[in-house]
């Protein structure tokens, strides 16, 4: 376990984080009462309200610590134990954090999460990180980092161009990887001691990004943000009246994961712009057609490419022998010939919006929930905001202690000796949660083309995220993957504001799934 030395220098440096980007993205001071509201019953429909009877502002939404629990705290609101948080407390968590970091503060000019530090920042070749941010935030995205997680593929939208990636972190999160010198690879590779006789897994498997060990009440934990970015080539290409924009980029993919006093194991939510992608079959809240649901033509699905019969049926096959979506993207096998494939989702959200079927609570009504949470906040977001919706959100049950030794359900054996049943949990709400933009390849059924062998039964978060830690993972976070080639990575960076000519990424399709043990 973490010592109360550890905890208390991560308060330090987190509370020694200045200006006014650090500011913006730490956790904010007290706010007025008036931010939140409660209610004395627990609710009966999912549409924005805890179970602890804490609704959540949608125009100004506060930072939130754990599920229902805002913070700085607040008189007579009680925290959620993880056995009593509901499902739709925790996609309505989801939607809180999501609201929260990208509305943007009244002294600021951007959303909260283009102002947490990128990886770029914190990641060095050696020399020690600057404090909290470790310099501008202006987005950069690496040419050299275009290839998912998980298959190293490269997806290419209708127009041709790589979508792109970014990651970032707030302020938890980069003081914990500097202070336990994690921020370059010697300096990872000393702490973690890797193992290549065991699949590079550390042999020390005490290294936690906080919180980081037992607190009295819920603190405020590691938050890493992994975005996903169509290229638009040229900052006035952008068409900023249907995405948020950053000069070229236009924003398509939000993982949202935050580690909290009650989820060591991470609470993993993800959302994406409506019109990326539609329903592989029908019976989804997005079902395919010439448009998507707003109206705008699909950033990721042509229908003029597709096979004949998928727009009249509302079906795009995406298993052997003929799959006609989620194909593959480099057909030559060569990892440097990309071509354009229509996209898909598989893992659909309920159609019928804020019905009553899909608003019922409490109960596991995932693919309900969010459909009624979405129908029920989109409508209230003004600009380009209301063209985000929730995907879903993953955690597991039992939840797990902040430095749990933890195994899971579906995606992982348990150990030899077996750990005792509260730490070897079942995956719990989207359990194949995966990002049409982020994780085009990795979902669930999608076996026409399957890269890693999984998609039957084993696509999602969890697939790739969970212990132990090794020489590319930590507590969860993939950032470690980065340190072997950061030099190249740096080097590749490409402003938002540049107009310089896309590069494509030569793969040599790593695999990042560590054994089950």
């Amino acid at each position: 376990m973490r010592i109360s030395t550890f905890i208390a220098a991560i308060c330090t440096l987190a509370c020694a984080a200045t200006g006014a980007e650090a500011a913006a993205a730490r956790k904010p001071a007290a706010k007025p009462a008036s931010k939140i509201t409660t209610t004395a019953a627990p609710p009966t429909s999912c549409t924005g309200t805890f179970s602890n009877g804490v609704s959540i502002n949608v125009n100004a939404a506060v930072y939130m610590a754990d599920v229902g629990y805002p913070y700085p705290k607040q008189t007579g609101v009680p925290a959620i134990s993880g056995a009593a948080q509901t499902v739709c407390d925790l996609h309505t968590f989801a939607w809180n954090q999501f609201l929260y970091y990208t509305q943007t503060a009244s002294n600021q000019t951007t959303p909260r999460f283009m102002q947490l530090a990128p990886w770029y920042n914190v990641l060095t070749t050696g020399a020690k990180p600057g404090a909290y941010p470790g310099g501008s935030t202006a987005l950069q995205t690496a040419y050299l980092d275009l290839n998912q997680a998980g298959d190293g593929d490269e997806l290419l939208d209708v127009s041709g161009n790589a979508v792109r990636y970014d990651i970032r972190f707030d302020v938890n999160m980069y003081n914990s990887i500097v202070f336990q010198n994690l921020y370059s690879k010697a300096g990872y590779y000393s702490v973690c001691k890797p193992n290549p006789k065991n699949n590079n897994l550390c042999a020390n498997n005490n290294i936690w990004m906080t919180p980081a060990g037992a607190n009295e009440s819920p603190e405020p934990g590691s938050i890493e943000i992994k975005t996903a970015w169509r290229d638009f080539l040229d900052p006035s290409k952008c068409p900023s009246s249907q995405y948020f924009c950053q000069g070229r980029f236009g924003l398509v993919g939000f993982h949202y994961v935050n580690k909290t006093f009650s989820h060591g194991e991470w609470i993993w939510a993800s959302f994406e712009h409506i019109s990326n992608a539609p329903d592989c079959a029908p019976g989804g809240s997005s079902p395919i057609g010439t448009a998507s649901p707003n109206g705008q033509a699909w950033g990721l699905f042509n229908p003029n490419t597709v096979p004949p019969g998928v727009i009249s049926s509302k079906t795009c096959s995406v298993v052997s022998p003929s799959p006609q979506c989620n194909t593959n993207p480099n057909p030559s096998g060569d990892g440097k010939t990309w071509v354009k494939v229509n996209v898909c989702r598989t893992d659909m959200i309920a159609a019928g919006g804020a019905s009553q079927a899909n608003c019922a609570t409490p109960g596991a009504n995932n693919p309900g929930n969010v459909a009624c949470l979405n129908a029920t906040i989109m409508p209230k977001l003004t600009g380009v905001w209301k063209n985000y919706e929730l995907i879903g959100t993953l955690w597991t049950k039992p939840t797990q202690g902040p430095n749990n030794d933890f195994r899971i359900q579906v995606f992982q054996s348990n150990t030899n000796p077996p750990l005792p049943p509260n730490q070897y949990p079942a995956p719990v709400g989207f359990v194949h949660l995966a990002n049409t933009a982020i994780e085009t390849w990795l979902q669930m059924g999608a076996t026409g083309y399957d890269p890693d062998g999984d998609n039957a039964t084993q696509a999602g978060c969890f697939a790739c995220h969970h212990e132990p830690s090794s020489a590319t993972q930590v507590d969860l976070s993939h950032f470690p993957g980065k340190l072997p080639t950061l030099q190249a990575l740096k080097a590749s960076l490409i402003p938002a504001n540049s107009t310089k000519p896309q590069n494509h990424m030569v793969s040599a399709r790593p695999k990042v799934r560590k054994p089950s043990n």
